[in-house]
């Protein structure tokens, strides 16, 4: 089926902000939205990037072949991604080996396992349970609840920040409302200069939706909407 945004959508699809917070009630086709936002920004930098090598080539100049862009597209559980993968397969056609899926403890065991060594974390590295942990001793293993703090560790070494800050140009974050405080810091530290679009779930009436981590939202949104945004509701 070929999906044919809303007005409301397609404002989403064409944003250019730096933040942008996406608000609606479940089935409202956040998700849909933001691979289309993805795929739309995806074209718009190869489209840029051949413009300049077309300038420097007149001119008679040689520019560096520059990475291709790439986004990442945060959510919360595995059931979430899943989702996602199935709802955005069709729209992502073509670019999906550059739109990269996952959660955020899903992003942290990436960081450990690819620089976990330069915080001491020796490999070959395990998840095992706090049991298991206590028992047979750290060395390699770690627990789920190890996860975040060590790739926030580990982006604190300043070539994997830049090394990460240049790989991805935009970061999506679905379902933000249920963001805890680790997950938001791994969103904001992971590659703080490129583009964000944040989707929330929009209560309607009483308040139908729990954020797992109610107390830090104020602070939140006031650090978030410091910076130039725009919210959209669809």
């Amino acid at each position: 089926m070929t999906f044919k945004p809303t007005p409301s959508q397609q404002q989403v699809i064409d944003a250019t902000e730096p933040v942008v917070l996406v608000l609606g009630g479940a089935g409202k086709g956040k998700t849909v939205t933001a691979a289309a936002a993805a795929r739309a920004h995806l074209t718009a930098a190869d489209a840029d990037q051949l413009a300049k090598h077309r300038i420097a080539w007149a001119s008679g100049q040689r520019t560096p072949l520059e990475a291709p862009a790439r986004v990442l597209l945060l959510s919360f559980s595995r059931t979430a991604v899943a989702q996602i993968y199935d709802r955005s397969a069709a729209l992502l056609a073509g670019y999906r080996d550059r739109v990269e899926i996952t959660t955020f403890h899903g992003m942290a065991w990436r960081l450990v396992q690819q620089w976990g060594r330069y915080i001491g974390l020796s490999p070959p590295l395990t998840l095992v349970s706090a049991a298991e942990q206590k028992l047979l001793g750290a060395g390699g293993r770690l627990t789920y609840d190890d996860l975040l703090p060590s790739g926030l560790r580990i982006l604190q070494i300043p070539q994997v920040a830049e090394h990460c800050n240049s790989r991805y140009s935009l970061v999506i974050c679905d379902e933000f409302q249920d963001t805890e405080d680790t997950e938001w810091e791994l969103v904001r530290r992971i590659a703080p200069s490129a583009g964000l679009i944040l989707s929330l779930i929009r209560n309607s009436g009483r308040h139908q939706h729990h954020c797992r981590s109610r107390t830090r939202w104020p602070e939140f949104l006031i650090r978030l909407l410091a910076r130039r945004h725009q919210s959209m509701y669809l």
